[in-house]
């Protein structure tokens, strides 16, 4: 099998975690859905999905996978994967009374990530943890991972 086949199965196995996590469930705080696999293509993507309006108010996770150089294996057996989380919120739902929103999220996840083996061989190592804007009304963080995995994704 190639090597982006399991891009796919990456973005499900993170997307899993997610929505199966109660606090990061509480924290996007979206009182619409009736179970949490609702969250999926309103609340959490599998892409880098940018509120179109302005005032659009949501708490965003968005998941991308990539193979930085599919070429180089470890050994000819190992590949580096970069997971890059985004969390994106409307400025207006920013606070919360624990603290900001994109802050707490991107602690959940980073607990929530760097303690699994559900992708790869080993634990994912956060490389960075970034606040940033999207837009004029909506901020962000930018969380990276890095994890080793067999090559061609033979988990």
């Amino acid at each position: 099998m190639g090597n982006s086949y399991e891009i796919t199965r990456y973005k499900q196995q993170i997307m899993s975690l997610f929505i199966n996590n109660e606090d990061i469930v509480r924290l996007i705080d979206n009182k619409e859905i009736e179970n949490t696999e609702d969250l999926i293509n309103e609340n959490i993507y599998y892409y880098l999905r940018v509120p179109d309006p302005p005032e659009e108010e949501k708490t965003y996770i968005c998941i991308e996978v990539d193979i930085p150089d599919a070429q180089s294996t470890y050994n000819k057996l190992m590949r580096e994967l970069v997971i890059t989380i985004y969390i994106i919120t409307h400025e207006r739902l920013m606070p919360t009374p624990e603290g900001t929103r994109t802050d707490l999220l991107s602690a959940e996840i980073d607990k929530t990530l760097s303690t699994q083996t559900v992708i790869g061989k080993s634990q994912m190592e956060l490389l960075s943890n970034n606040a940033n804007g999207i837009g004029v009304k909506h901020r962000c963080r930018i969380m990276t991972f890095t994890v080793q995995d067999v090559a061609g994704g033979c988990n």
